[in-house]
């Protein structure tokens, strides 16, 4: 097997889900929203009374980026900010109704592609892949290892 068949399949499998949902979106109320949108609303609706920063770090992306997709989706109305009246510099996020919708369209799509793995791979394999998926997971997450990868020395 190549070093890099893993990694490539999981790209993949990642893309194929990501195209997979958007084609779903394009079909649904909510096809104003890109598939990278629809999960900024899930982390807002996942979390409780999310900052900024939580939502930031959650999502493992800069403030700055944050900020944006914020903007817009406030503009689409599917968020809406709130300062704290305590700490003026504090931003709270929270879905509207049409936001918390459009994350159920996602709750529903990731239900059923779970159910398609298990009856594709049978309980013995989903349970297999799974456990295979969360040692990839644990082993990506090793601070060593990211280590390596910010200095591209993963393969040494």
């Amino acid at each position: 097997m190549k070093d890099t068949m893993i990694y490539q399949l999981l790209c993949n499998l990642q893309k194929d889900l990501e195209y997979m949902e958007a084609r779903e979106l394009k079909k649904s109320l909510y096809h104003d929203l890109s598939v990278t949108e629809l999960m900024t609303i899930c982390t807002i609706t996942n979390l409780q009374n999310p900052t900024m920063t939580d939502i930031a770090s959650n999502l493992r992306i800069t403030l700055g980026t944050l900020t944006i997709a914020i903007n817009r989706l406030a503009k689409k109305g599917y968020v809406q900010r709130k300062r704290l009246d305590t700490d003026r510099r504090i931003v709270l996020v929270q879905a509207t109704e049409r936001g918390a919708a459009a994350a159920k369209v996602h709750e529903t799509f990731e239900r059923r592609a779970q159910q398609k793995f298990r009856e594709a791979l049978g309980k013995e394999d989903a349970a297999l892949c799974l456990d295979m998926l969360r040692k990839l997971q644990l082993f990506y997450l090793r601070p060593d290892v990211q280590d390596a990868m910010r200095k591209g020395e993963l393969d040494k």
